[in-house]
């Protein structure tokens, strides 16, 4: 990660809308996988061109897609053809025989230009149905990333549990309200048994009744293989519980479920006595559990305006100019990657994307545990004897603030929480 100089300005975080175009199927794609993403490339140049000449829009273009600013919002158009996914499986074997399975590029395609479209129709389907639920679907997003698990919940993953109260109310009618939905979806966290239960969402009606029993027959004999958390939809396709099959871990689902039964409890409470209610109390993350706490400068957070308890004059200004303004530049989220990236097997990392001023750190239980010495793995460590070794916290506490440089204001490091 590149130091921030000190005096660099941070925008305001824009984020892409993703279109995907599906080509017609047709004989003419070439048979070559790269012959094929540069006929892509050509049409997203020549579709920024037309766009740029006939319709006086900012555009952007790159081999993979091309970005449109138009009324102040960002649009990633991408082509998509079916066959791509068809070439991106296949791999020739040493006697020349083609074979045909699934690669990362491939599981990587079909994502972006089918399943997650897919997924996004179903769930616009669903809002045109129930008006509420795409209001109680950003606070349960909002409530997930202010208790800094922005980095351990993916947000189709929130998504499809808020779109489960909407699916299977019972015992309860259909929420009628946001705030009610939200409620619901924090009920279903809570009260949930993810142990020994799968979540089935029967979007659309897709499901059949022997295809729901079977799922449940396979949940029952292969549980131990299984995510922590498994979610089943009609749209997982060949693989099982798509949208939780890494994350949220065993530990962050036990985390993720005691926040939702607190907040619950709050809520609740708050009904009872509306006037002193304040709504944010549940959005406000508990710090105790964390064992160091990383402090941002607030003015280099490019999303400090969504902040649940934003006092930073962050109004946002409508951008004015002849180029695309910077997209996707979110400089926590990279910050948070490059820790990861650097120390993921020492320490778990939290953040909130909307706004969060701080980045939670957590010792793994078995950071502190003498290990035997590797050269190659020396860094971030200190001797322990002859031939051991145990990480060097304070060099690795500097190192937090040397990756933030220009973003990190301090680390204070909660030493009564830990213990070489």
């Amino acid at each position: 990660m590149v130091p921030l100089p000190f005096k660099a300005h941070i925008p305001h975080l824009i984020s892409v809308s993703t279109v995907v175009v599906h080509m017609e199927a047709t004989g003419k794609w070439p048979d070559d996988l790269e012959a094929l993403r540069r006929v892509k490339a050509a049409f997203h140049l020549t579709l920024a061109r037309l766009l740029r000449d006939n319709e006086h829009l900012i555009t952007a273009a790159h081999p993979e897609y091309v970005d449109v600013f138009k009324g102040g919002f960002v649009f990633r158009v991408r082509i998509a053809a079916h066959k791509e996914i068809g070439l991106a499986r296949q791999s020739v074997a040493p006697n020349g025989a083609i074979k045909i399975r699934d690669t990362e590029l491939s599981s990587k395609i079909e994502l972006e230009t089918e399943i997650l479209p897919g997924l996004t129709s179903t769930l616009h389907g669903l809002q045109q149905q129930h008006s509420t639920f795409s209001a109680a679907c950003r606070l349960a997003k909002r409530w997930v990333a202010s208790h800094l698990l922005s980095n351990h919940v993916s947000e189709e993953c929130i998504e499809l549990l808020a779109a489960a109260v909407y699916v299977s109310p019972a015992p309860y009618v259909v929420p009628n309200s946001a705030r009610l939905g939200f409620q619901r979806f924090l009920a279903l966290l809570a009260n949930h048994d993810w142990a020994r239960q799968p979540l089935i969402i029967n979007l659309a009606d897709k499901f059949t009744k022997d295809q729901v029993a079977e799922l449940h027959s396979t949940f029952v004999n292969q549980r131990s293989t299984l995510p922590p958390m498994f979610i089943a939809t009609p749209l997982d396709g060949r693989h099982p519980s798509l949208w939780t099959r890494h994350s949220p871990t065993g530990q962050i689902l036990r985390r993720l479920t005691a926040l939702a039964r607190e907040s619950l409890r709050v809520l609740e409470e708050q009904v009872l006595c509306p006037i002193e209610a304040d709504v944010r109390q549940i959005f406000r993350p508990p710090l105790e559990p964390y064992d160091v706490i990383i402090h941002l400068d607030m003015k280099r957070v490019p999303t400090i305006h969504t902040a649940v308890d934003c006092t930073f004059k962050a109004a946002l200004r409508p951008f004015k100019g002849d180029v695309l303004p910077v997209v996707g530049f979110d400089v926590v989220s990279y910050y948070v990657r490059a820790l990861e990236d650097a120390y993921g097997e020492l320490a778990l990392f939290f953040y909130d994307r909307y706004g969060g001023d701080i980045v939670a750190v957590l010792w793994k239980p078995n950071a502190f545990v003498p290990q035997p010495l590797k050269v190659s793995h020396i860094g971030g460590y200190m001797l322990k004897g002859k031939d051991m070794m145990v990480p060097n916290v304070e060099a690795i506490l500097e190192d937090f603030s040397i990756l933030g440089k220009g973003l990190v204001e301090s680390v204070e490091a909660r030493s009564t929480k830990w213990t070489i």
